[in-house]
C-alpha cells in the first residue's frame, strides 16, 4: 500500500521538521505532557518513617522494553513514593546514558519509583505518550538528542531540556490513529526481523556443525578411529595427531596505538570494533595512522588472508579474515593467527570457527562482564591435526560447502538491515506528517520500500534449511 501525504502543508519552526500538515500545531513538550524527573539515589533511611522501595533506572529502559525483574531498592519517604511513583502506561525517558531512549512501562507488578536518571511522562488531554514514544525514537534516530543535549562528554537530557523540546502536535484523535498504525506496522516488521534472526542462527548452527565434523572427524566416514584422550573431542581418525594449537601456528598481539596519532588517511588501524562476527574485517569505520607507522611498527602489520581475532569484550574469540590488498596495523586487544609454513592457513581458519574452539574460548576467557583471553591461552587449545594433504582436502571441502550458507546468512542480514531502515523511515514519515494514515485500515497488506508485501518478502527470502 502506498500512503498519501496530507493535502496542505505549512513551514515548520521545528529544526528537525521542515514542514507539517496545515492543521497540526507546534509547541513545547511540556505543554502537552506531565513530566517528572526521578529521585536521587538514597542508600539509607533519612527518618524512621522512610521505607525501602524498588526503583527503576536508565539501564532498565530500552527501546521496546522495560526490564522490571529483580529491581534494586532505595529508601524513600511516603511523600517521595507518591511523587516519584510509576505505573503501567507511563512513558520512561532516559536522562543520561543514551539520552532520550524511551519506552512505555508494561508488566510492572507492585509499586516502584524512578531514580533521577529517568523522566516519567504521562498523558494529558492534549498528548498521548504512545505518539510521543514514536516521536522520541525519530528524534533519536535523526541524531537530534546529541544536539539538544550539547553533547561533549556524557549527554544529559535534563528536565529543562526535555520540557523545551519543540514538537509537532496532531489532534489527539490523530495521535491515537498514528500510534495504532505504527504499532501494527512495526509489529509486523519486528516479527519478520525476528524470523530472519532465527533463520540466521539456524544457518550458523548448521555451518558450525559441518565445520566441527570435518576438522575433527575428517571426510572419510569409514576411516579407523581412536580415542583422542580429550573428553570434549572424542574420537579422531587413527592416523591423526592431537596437539595444542601452539604447535601449528603463531600469534601476534596488537599494539596500544594512541588516538592522538590518528590521521585523515594513511595505513588502516584494525581495532576490535572492525572485527565482525560475519567473519570479515570491515574498513567502513576504520581509523588511520601515518604511512610511516607501517615501517616503525612493522611487527604489528597484517596482510591479506591473515586471520584476526578479538581478545576481549562481547566479540571475544570472534575470528575474521583480513581481505584487503593493502596492509594494515593491528591495535591492542586484537591478535593475528598465522599457520606455520607446513600448515594450511585455511584449515586453521576452520579450526578457529569450530565448536570445540569456541567452547575453549568461553571456558578460558576471564574477567566477568568484560571477558579477556591471552595469546598463550588461545594457543593452549588441543586440536586435531591431520596430515597436510588432508588439511587441504578438508579446507577445499569446507570452502565449497560453507559458501552457500554464508551467502544465505549475508542475504538475510542485508534484509534485516533494509527492514530496520524501512521501520525507521516509516516512523519518521508518520510522526512528522509526511504520510496521512487517518483512513488506513489496520490489517491491510503491508508494502515494503520495493512495493512488495511483507508476506511476499518473507516467502522470497526464507530459505529451507536441509
Amino acid at each position: 500500500m502506498k500512503y498519501s501525504p496530507y493535502r496542505i502543508y505549512r513551514n515548520s519552526c521545528i529544526p528537525w521538521v521542515d514542514a507539517i500538515p496545515e492543521h497540526w500545531e507546534e509547541t513545547q513538550l511540556k505543554i502537552n505532557y506531565s513530566i517528572q524527573l526521578g529521585k536521587m539515589l538514597q542508600n539509607s533511611p533519612a527518618t524512621e518513617a522512610d521505607e525501602e522501595t524498588p526503583y527503576l533506572k536508565a539501564i532498565h529502559v530500552n527501546w521496546g522494553s522495560v526490564d522490571t525483574e529483580g529491581l534494586p531498592t532505595m529508601w524513600a519517604s511516603e511523600k517521595e513514593m507518591e511523587i516519584y511513583s510509576v505505573k503501567n502506561g507511563d512513558l520512561l525517558v532516559c536522562e543520561g546514558g543514551e539520552a532520550g531512549r524511551a519506552c512505555i512501562l508494561q508488566g510492572l507488578e507492585g509499586q516502584a519509583i524512578i531514580q533521577n536518571a529517568l523522566h516519567r511522562v504521562r498523558d494529558t488531554q492534549r498528548g498521548s505518550v504512545r505518539f510521543l514514544c514514536y516521536l522520541l525514537k525519530h528524534i533519536s534516530d535523526a541524531g537530534w538528542f546529541s544536539i539538544l543535549c550539547n553533547k561533549a562528554t556524557i549527554a544529559h537530557l535534563t528536565g529543562e531540556k526535555i520540557s523545551a523540546i519543540k514538537m509537532p502536535v496532531p489532534t489527539m484523535n490523530e495521535q491515537q490513529q498514528i500510534s495504532d498504525f505504527l504499532e501494527w506496522k512495526t509489529g509486523q516488521i519486528d516479527s519478520l526481523i525476528a524470523k530472519k534472526k532465527e533463520l540466521i542462527e539456524k544457518l550458523k548452527e548448521k555451518r558450525i556443525v559441518l565445520i566441527t565434523q570435518a576438522v575433527s572427524k575428517g571426510l572419510n566416514p569409514d576411516a579407523p578411529m581412536r580415542d583422542s584422550g580429550i573428553p570434549w573431542l572424542g574420537e579422531v581418525p587413527k592416523h591423526w595427531e592431537v596437539r595444542r594449537l601452539k604447535f601449528s601456528c603463531d600469534i601476534t598481539c596488537g599494539f596500544a596505538f594512541s588516538s592522538d596519532d590518528f590521521s585523515i588517511e594513511g595505513i588502516p588501524l584494525i581495532r576490535i570494533s572492525d572485527i565482525k562476527s560475519t567473519g570479515h574485517v570491515s574498513l567502513e569505520a576504520v581509523k588511520y595512522l601515518p604511512n610511516d607507522y607501517g615501517i616503525k611498527y612493522k611487527p604489528f602489520l597484517i596482510q591479506k588472508s591473515d586471520i584476526t581475532m578479538a581478545m576481549t569484550g562481547a566479540t571475544i574469540g570472534k575470528a575474521a579474515i583480513y581481505s584487503d590488498e593493502n596492509p594494515a596495523l593491528l591495535n591492542q586487544r586484537c591478535c593475528v593467527f598465522r599457520a606455520h609454513a607446513i600448515e594450511n592457513q585455511r584449515f586453521l581458519w576452520f579450526v578457529l570457527n569450530s565448536e570445540f574452539y569456541n567452547e575453549h574460548v568461553k571456558l578460558i576467557g576471564f574477567g566477568g562482564a568484560q571477558p579477556n583471553i591471552s595469546d598463550v591461552q588461545l594457543l593452549d587449545c588441543f586440536s586435531p591435526h591431520p596430515p597436510s594433504n588432508e588439511q587441504q582436502q578438508i579446507a577445499d571441502f569446507l570452502n565449497q560447502n560453507t559458501k552457500q550458507t554464508d551467502v544465505l546468512i549475508a542475504k538475510n542480514e542485508q534484509l534485516i538491515e533494509k527492514l530496520t531502515e524501512y521501520r525507521t523511515a516509516l516512523i519518521t514519515a508518520a510522526v512528522t506528517g509526511k504520510i496521512d494514515v487517518r483512513n488506513v485500515k489496520i490489517g491491510e497488506r503491508m508494502e515494503n520500500t520495493n512495493g512488495m508485501s511483507l508476506d511476499e518478502l518473507e516467502n522470497k527470502h526464507v530459505e529451507i534449511i536441509g
